[in-house]
Order: C-alpha cells, then structure tokens, then sequence
C-alpha cells in the first residue's frame, strides 16, 4: 500500500442536527447497537431530519482514522466506532474510538490488537465490519478473529477474548456479524468454513456461558433477541437454517429452511412473529 492510500484511509463520521433515539430497553437518545436495542432499526420517539448534506443538518463532523463498515452507537454523550488502521508494516491496528456526541470531539482511542489479517476481504468490506455495542456502562468491540473486547466507557480495558478460533469466510469476502447485548449476557455468532457456533458470554467477566454448535458456513447476520410469551429467544440466520435458541442455555427451539447461500439478512421481529429477507439471487 502506497503513502498516499494510507493517508485517505480515512473516513467521517456525520452527526445530523437534532438527532435522537428512543429504544425500548434504553434511556432517551441512546442507541446501543447496530440496529438500536429492540433490533429493528426502530425509535417510537425519534424525530430525524429527512435531508441533509455538507452544509445542511449536520451539528459536525470528525475524521476517523483507518476504515470500519461498523455502525456507530450511542450512549448519553458518547459515541462509539470501530476502524482498522493500516501500518507502515502492513498490520492493522484494531481500535475503538470514542467521540463526544455534542461536538464530535475525540474522547479515547484505544488499540485493541495488532496484527496482519491471515485472510482478505472483500473490496466493499474491511476488517472493522462488526458494530460494536454498549449497555452505559461498558462497550464491546468484536474484531472478529482478532478477538473480542470490553471497556468502560471511559476506556478503560476490563476483558478481551483471542482464544476463540480463527475465522475462514467464504470467498474470503471478510468477517462481519455483530455483537449483541441480552440481558447479562453477550451474544456473539462465530460462522465460518470451520467449525461454526453461537457464543453466550458473561458480559461482566468475558467467561463462557454456553456455546451452541451451528451446522452453518459463512455468515454475516447479527442476532436479534426476542421476548415470545416468557421466553426470550435468540434468532439467528444461517446458509442452511435460520433459528431460534433459548437465551439461558442456548438449546435449539425451532429451525425454519429454505434459505440461500452467503446468508447476510438480520431477523426483525414483533409480538410473536420474526421476519427474514432473503435475495432471490446469490451474489458473487
């Protein structure tokens, strides 16, 4: 990689004017996750500008360094990105960096790991594609087979996770599927060409709960948790089954076919009913 690509290896990050977010399980203006803590990219109380651009709607804008395909979350008056920043020696550094949500100030940065990716990616993917998540009190960063990672919103490193085994995707197209938060517990999926499993671990020490063996290969879609009568579900997608596990144990509860390959679609859900998106046509 050439000086002049290391230096426009960076990206910004816009905050619109106005800008709040509502979810079920958090408290005003909080956004948690990828798709906010109910999971379906739903706020009941938000009200976003419908427009905008460089001048119009937008309270500031910060550089960030490196490339992530993460999304941002919020928390109060922080919020939260992952990049992988390229080194002179060809290795990235895994960071999760923290901005101050009134005016786009850095707050931390924190380097997770370095290393060099034993394996490529695809040309609209990078090696920071999984969003993080935060409950306000800790963050959590998944950089896949460079590990998982938990800090204080402060920055300050309680946990990581490098002992899990090394990912092999699919065409080498990259690894992408996101941490979520349920409860006391941090759902992380693990698909791959090896061998594949959903992760339950404890949020506060990183400890092993369960783990749930998938028959699954490659896969990029995020959990969604969901309340069905008093059990609370994890439903999770797959190349040859999407389904759903119990939240304390991860025991199988139901599976549903006919999916198709590089699964990439995420569950949305409401009342008893989960829905899944599913391409007619496989990309290559």
């Amino acid at each position: 990689m050439s000086k002049n690509q290391h230096t426009t290896l960076v990206k910004c990050l816009a905050f619109a004017l106005g800008f709040t977010c509502c979810c079920e399980w958090s408290h005003a203006g909080n956004w948690g996750h990828w798709r906010g803590d109910g999971g379906n990219s739903v706020s009941k109380d938000a009200s976003p500008p419908t427009t905008w651009g460089p001048t119009k709607n937008i309270k500031w804008k910060a550089v960030v360094p490196g490339r992530g395909s993460g999304s941002p979350v919020v928390w109060d008056d922080r919020v939260f990105v992952v990049s992988a920043i390229p080194t002179a020696s060809a290795a990235y550094e895994y960071a999760v960096i923290c901005f101050d949500r009134n005016n786009g100030q850095q707050k931390w940065n924190k380097v997770a790991a370095t290393g060099k990716p034993h394996e490529g990616t695809h040309s609209t993917n990078g090696f920071a594609s999984a969003s993080p998540c935060t409950d306000g009190e800790r963050v959590y960063a998944h950089f896949g087979s460079r590990g998982l990672y938990c800090y204080t919103i402060d920055g300050e490193l309680l946990w990581s996770r490098t002992d899990l085994p090394r990912m092999t995707m699919r065409g080498t197209f990259g690894e992408g599927s996101s941490p979520t938060i349920a409860e006391d517990l941090l759902i992380v999926p693990h698909d791959h060409e090896g061998n594949s499993s959903l992760y339950a671990f404890n949020k506060l020490t990183g400890e092993t709960v369960w783990e749930a063996k998938r028959d699954e290969p490659s896969c990029w879609a995020t959990p969604l948790i969901m309340k069905v009568g008093e059990q609370t579900q994890i439903i999770m997608n797959g190349q040859n089954f999407a389904r759903a596990y119990e939240l304390r144990t991860g025991k199988e509860l139901w599976r549903c076919g006919g999916q198709t390959q590089r699964p990439v679609a995420s569950a949305v859900g409401a009342v008893s009913y989960t829905h899944l998106t599913l391409p007619t046509t496989p990309y290559v």
